[in-house]
């Protein structure tokens, strides 16, 4: 009977279910190290993200102020504009509090202005603005997200849309902006369509049925 009682206590370790003394005392101070040193692997992990979060931050500064001093030796690409977007991602995985992310709003525009005068400087054809919606389609709709989940005020993100190019060339990412409160002529089509028809689908049926509410009320 003693036997049966370990299995059972063992099976309902396992199962996350037993209660201290239903299996040996061995048996439970292995369960509480293993979970302590789940615990530190943990912390230890959160720890080098902000360690990287943070370094990715510096990194941001030192390179904007590298290529103001030597200049961009790419011909169409300016592969530091978005280190503080990738500050974002990292510092979001580490759990930095929102208002810590948004605090960085305004460096991340300063950043996109600087690279954006250069940027239209270096690519003198069509779509030549840092983050255009017509070159950097899945870039300016992520941004975009960045921007509207970590707080960004109206302001800050009409600055964003003068960096993302003419309106009327996806009509995803002009009918966000139009939901966000700003006017911009929307185009007829998307560039994707086969990837994002459905997510217009869904923005013009919410409209729809906001439009059927408002009608009945």
């Amino acid at each position: 009977m003693d036997l049966v009682k370990r299995i059972s206590g063992l099976v309902s370790v396992l199962r996350g279910s037993a209660s201290p003394g239903t299996y040996p005392a061995r048996l439970q101070v292995k369960q509480v190290k293993r979970y302590s040193k789940n615990a530190y692997v943990m912390c230890d992990a959160s720890q080098a993200l902000a360690q990287e979060a943070l370094s990715t931050l510096r990194s941001a500064d030192d390179l904007l102020e590298q290529d103001k001093r030597k200049g961009s030796k790419y011909a169409v690409r300016l592969p530091h504009h978005d280190m503080i977007q990738r500050y974002w991602s990292i510092a979001y995985s580490a759990g930095f509090p929102i208002e810590t992310l948004s605090a960085s709003i305004d460096k991340y525009l300063d950043q996109l202005e600087y690279y954006d005068s250069v940027f239209t400087k270096i690519w003198t054809h069509a779509n030549n603005r840092i983050i255009d919606v017509g070159r950097h389609h899945v870039d300016a709709l992520f941004c975009l997200g960045w921007l509207v989940g970590i707080g960004a005020n109206s302001a800050q993100i009409r600055a964003f849309l003068s960096f993302a190019g003419e309106p009327g060339q996806d009509a995803l990412f002009d009918r966000l902006a139009n939901k966000l409160g700003f006017e911009r002529q929307s185009a007829t089509s998307l560039l994707f369509p086969r990837s994002y028809q459905a997510t217009l689908d869904l923005l013009d049926c919410q409209r729809s049925r906001w439009s059927s509410a408002s009608k009945r009320s």
